[in-house]
């Protein structure tokens, strides 16, 4: 990721505040996230059910077939398994904006938004405020939606051109055709959380048709317990800031989430051919915290490694977020979705 964002608000205990900071484990609960059928006629009220208890469910008749998706985590996989040299050569800080390569230990240290829970459970930002000093252990390529430099809205982080590496070593064909189904997918998921929040289907729609939505190719490599900080996390703690992340993934459990209702870290359990979705920080803002944008991390896997891809959709930059809730006094004042998105970014360390 670059950057993060939030969660419910509520004080927790002692108890909560140490769970929140409870380094990963296996002996971590396992959790079954709320599985919704997207087909289903009653699929909003069990989207609605699921953001507002947990901000994460998975899932199923997505219509994203499961031949597609192998062959992008194959494509994935080659990519990299590539050596450095040929990754290196579409390294990130030689490109403009947030496009190409990130390896091992580049990233991470995720500053705490306005909206985040952890605050609240301190009483205030505090010492939270501060990152932690670990880099994340993954390796990434990132790649996002383009709009010319003449467009009004274009901003060089957002929107500049995606870098591809040439096709002997990453075959773009499956992963553009994976980016092309979690967009329509992505749609489909607007129309359900516009009827889940009572607004008419088609609300969303003009604020997110040139959104700042990107998505990241994730490679978790093993990371044996002997041999690494105790404190190592495969991403950090974080939230993410756009409308909404459809996390596609290949491997050994990895995704951890704080559950909002008892501040606990429980570890998710895949299921077969379900995507993960959750709620990000705009749709929590517009929802004014109905929708819980909540805090989770990734880890490594002692003995294999873990594909994912992740697929962050978001509205326009020029956008106005604020509270869509009638009748509900507005926690957070309206935000250019633009300077919100850069205001994040700037929260991530990378490494140049």
């Amino acid at each position: 990721r670059v950057g993060r964002a939030s969660s419910p608000r509520h004080r927790g205990s002692p108890h909560q505040l140490g769970s929140w900071r409870q380094l990963s484990s296996a002996a971590l609960p396992i959790s079954e996230l709320p599985i919704v059928d997207v087909q289903a006629a009653d699929a909003h009220l069990h989207i609605r059910d699921a953001a507002e208890r947990v901000g994460f469910f998975m899932i199923t008749n997505h219509g994203v077939p499961q031949e597609q998706m192998d062959d992008t985590f194959g494509a994935l996989r080659d990519y990299f398994d590539q050596s450095m040299g040929a990754k290196l050569a579409n390294h990130i800080s030689g490109n403009d904006g947030i496009r190409g390569y990130g390896g091992l230990f580049e990233q991470g240290g995720y500053a705490i938004d306005a909206t985040d829970v952890r605050a609240s459970m301190e009483g205030g930002e505090g010492d939270l405020a501060a990152p932690p000093t670990l880099m994340d252990a993954k390796e990434v390529f990132h790649l996002g939606r383009e709009l010319p430099t003449s467009h009004p809205c274009y901003n060089h982080d957002m929107f500049a051109s995606n870098v591809w590496p040439n096709e002997a070593v990453f075959r773009r064909g499956p992963v553009e055709a994976h980016m092309a189904s979690m967009y329509e997918l992505s749609e489909r998921m607007f129309t359900l959380f516009a009827r889940s929040l009572g607004l008419p289907d088609e609300h969303f729609r003009s604020l997110c048709d040139e959104g700042m939505d990107s998505m990241n190719l994730l490679h978790y490599p093993p990371l044996a317990a002997a041999d690494k900080d105790p404190d190592q996390l495969g991403i950090g703690a974080h939230t993410d800031f756009e409308c909404f992340t459809l996390l596609s993934q290949e491997g050994p459990p990895g995704l951890e989430v704080l559950l909002p209702s008892t501040g606990e870290w429980c570890r998710v359990a895949p299921v077969p051919g379900a995507i993960v979705v959750n709620v990000g920080d705009i749709l929590a803002r517009w929802s004014n915290d109905t929708f819980k944008s909540t805090v989770h991390r990734a880890v490594n896997d002692e003995a294999k490694d873990r594909l994912a891809i992740a697929f962050f959709r978001c509205c326009n930059y020029d956008t106005i977020v604020e509270n869509l809730i009638e009748g509900s006094a507005s926690k957070y004042p309206p935000v250019l979705a633009g300077d919100h998105m850069l205001a994040r970014i700037e929260d991530a360390n990378t490494v140049p």
